[in-house]
């Protein structure tokens, strides 16, 4: 199971994409719902310094709200969601764009995880204690 956690600036730290695997299926498998409300597992403030020295956090709320800010200045907020096809999605309150998505990795036990954004740039964040 992933876990999903979205990030900062890049993630504006807000947004959604990602690779897509194509797995055949079943004639008679039932179809699965894609999407899924946040889950306490999720939850929490995630952060990273870019290339720049600007530190990027995005917390996200288990009631499916988030809120950025880029050194400590407020830089967006809106709704997020998981998707299994997707990751984890991010919708902009003060945008009518769609919403962009992260694929993460496994959160390690340093709390560290590899995050991919719509570009197909990777990072690492950091989920706060």
């Amino acid at each position: 199971m992933k876990k999903i956690i979205a990030l900062a600036g890049a993630f504006a730290l807000a947004a959604c994409g990602g690779a897509e695997t194509e797995e055949p299926m079943e004639a008679d498998a039932p179809e699965e719902a894609t999407e899924a409300a946040p889950t306490a597992e999720m939850a929490g403030t995630y952060s990273r310094t870019d290339e720049e020295g600007v530190v990027r956090s995005t917390t996200m709320n288990e009631d499916g709200t988030w809120s950025s800010t880029e050194d400590g200045e407020p830089s967006g907020s809106g709704t997020w969601t998981t998707d299994t096809e997707n990751g984890t999605c991010f919708t902009d309150a003060d945008s009518e764009e769609e919403a962009r998505c992260f694929i993460t990795g496994e959160l390690a036990e340093d709390g560290t995880m590899e995050v991919t954004n719509p570009d197909g740039e990777t990072y690492t964040v950091t989920k706060a204690e």
